[in-house]
């Protein structure tokens, strides 16, 4: 009966140690499960994070190129501008100094004419010729200054005369010489308003500094983007950390319940042996209990034997008891 409420001790020993050892091993693999689940999530986190990066970076860089790929855009248009400007203005310098080098032409035309026909600056024909050019320049719309009394009083007396030929020769090339002269004065416009709007727009380019701009917005652009790519490597680094941290104090845990376990073996084995022992001192009582009641019928027996030997020796050499009685056996083996 001992041994056997012995044995359900142990048995029920035993499963509640399997049970708590169970136990632990469930909870170890639900946190195992649920750290991988995190784990795995943050090797997500930080694959996408590596991915962010990147697109951060290419974003920045994207934006900041567009931004001084614009600028220079824009830069080039007023340069090519600027340029196209100074294009038309030479060219209408060009034209502009091929009217003046006409109407040079037509003058000295004049002087050739007045030599031809040995006309004297000072005579009369000249001094009648140069009031006639001066009203044709008039009548063309070039306003000199204004006529005397004396001029127009000779001009309705030369309404009256016919021309000489030497003045109707020169009248006809002060005639082309308007022309040249109107198309010259109206290139020279055209070169001075030129000329402004080159100058205008280089004072426009050099304010707008849109090179130098974009470059300043496109650095701070890359400096915004590397602040937020440095604080998601914080971010990464710190998920690295913590994934770290986590598997340690798994093992940590692992190895402490390893411990608890190899303990609770000890314990175990220690409880084992004491069990064994106490059922080998059990057995060992038992085996004592039945020794002695062995040695006892033993014991009697061969009492009995030695009685029947002795009563047969007594009958066979026909002793009495009390010849015996001197005689000492032991029987006690």
């Amino acid at each position: 009966m001992v041994i056997q409420k012995t044995d359900q001790t142990m048995q029920a020993v035993q499963n509640e140690n399997l049970q708590k050892s169970a136990g632990k091993r469930n909870r170890r693999a639900q946190n195992t499960q649920n750290t991988k689940k995190n784990v795995d999530g943050r090797f997500l986190i930080a694959g996408s994070s590596k991915e962010q990066i990147e697109k951060k970076r290419k974003l920045a860089q994207k934006q900041a190129m567009k931004l001084v790929k614009d600028a220079f855009s824009g830069d080039q248009a007023t340069k090519q501008n600027i340029e196209d400007l100074k294009a038309q203005k030479a060219e209408k310098v060009a034209e502009y100094q091929e009217k003046m080098q006409q109407i040079g032409n037509i003058s000295a035309e004049k002087d050739k004419l007045r030599e031809t026909y040995g006309i004297s600056k000072d005579s009369q024909e000249q001094k009648d010729l140069e009031l006639l050019e001066k009203y044709q320049n008039n009548k063309l719309g070039f306003f000199s200054d204004d006529f005397s009394k004396e001029e127009i009083d000779r001009l309705k007396e030369l309404a009256n005369e016919p021309r000489t030929e030497y003045q109707k020769q020169v009248l006809s090339l002060n005639g082309k010489k308007a022309a040249l002269q109107s198309d010259a004065d109206l290139m020279q416009q055209q070169i001075m308003v030129l000329t402004q709007n080159q100058s205008d727009a280089k004072v426009d380019q050099l304010k707008s500094q849109d090179m130098l701009k974009a470059g300043d917005a496109a650095e701070e652009i890359q400096k915004a983007a590397s602040d937020e790519i440095v604080g998601m490597v914080i971010a990464d680094a710190k998920e690295k950390l913590d994934k770290e941290l986590e598997e340690k104090k798994e093992e940590a845990e692992k190895k402490a319940e390893e411990k608890e376990e190899q303990d609770e073996r000890i314990e175990k084995a220690k409880e084992e042996r004491k069990e064994d022992r106490e059922m080998i001192e059990g057995d060992l009582d038992a085996e004592k209990l039945q020794a002695d009641a062995s040695f006892q019928k033993q014991s009697v027996t061969q009492s009995e034997e030695t009685t029947q030997r002795i009563n047969q020796i007594m009958k066979k050499n026909h002793l009495i008891n009390e010849d015996l009685k001197g005689i000492e056996i032991d029987v006690n083996f």
